[in-house]
């Protein structure tokens, strides 16, 4: 366990230990509101989070939690969302050669995208899987993946680009890093690279911008 806590202390891509809020803006709008809390484990990093997805047919209260091991090559994900009174239960298990999502106890297995070679979660609304990503993709060496979303109910490919130039908003801290995806939805995640905390997610192509909220 010792070595497990000093690797996470000299390393820069785990993300630090904290409780970080977030709110989403479409135009001026926020469309959703939500608290990330991370720990480092004896098995791993644990991400807990919850929040609330705001829409005209009625908002969408959540909570998951996405458990990684400290190589992040595998993950396990559990969620459950409730709009009125109605709720869903999702899970996303993803080992080293397979992955499956479970909605409301309904199993799938799902395959990679063509021309990804791993798999992440990436939830529709949840802002857990976009503050480890950068942390992943490193540890998968900038591979292209699937990303599993329960809430949706489907997959995409995200294609890390290498060498982009993306224009930092003044919003975002001026040691930050980025971290630009390509694929169905292309965004840009910005963070510092020295904590792995998340900063900002642009989603230029749907006008929505996640930030911190400090």
């Amino acid at each position: 366990m010792l070595s497990y806590f000093l690797t996470l202390a000299l390393s820069p891509s785990l993300p630090q230990e904290g409780t970080y809020r977030y709110k989403a803006l479409a135009g001026n709008a926020t469309v959703a509101t939500a608290q990330v809390t991370i720990k480092h484990t004896a098995t791993g990093l644990a991400l807990s989070e919850f929040g609330t997805l705001i829409s005209e047919g009625g908002n969408v209260d959540y909570s998951s939690t996405l458990t990684l091991p400290p190589s992040l090559v595998v993950s396990s994900y559990t969620a459950k969302y409730k709009q009125r009174e109605e709720v869903e239960a999702a899970a996303v298990d993803i080992t080293d050669a397979s992955a499956s999502m479970t909605i409301n106890r309904t199993v799938t297995v799902v395959s990679l995208e063509p021309g990804t070679k791993a798999y992440v979660v990436l939830d529709s609304g949840p802002v857990s899987g976009y503050f480890v990503l950068p942390a992943e993709v490193r540890a998968l060496a900038n591979a292209n993946l699937t990303a599993i979303s329960p809430l949706a109910g489907n997959t995409q490919s995200l294609l890390p680009i290498t060498g982009d130039d993306a224009t930092r908003p003044a919003t975002v801290p001026a040691g930050d890093a980025h971290l630009a995806i390509g694929g169905q939805v292309p965004f840009v995640l910005w963070y510092d690279p020295v904590t792995g905390v998340l900063d900002e997610v642009d989603v230029p192509g749907r006008g929505v911008v996640v930030s911190r909220v400090k």
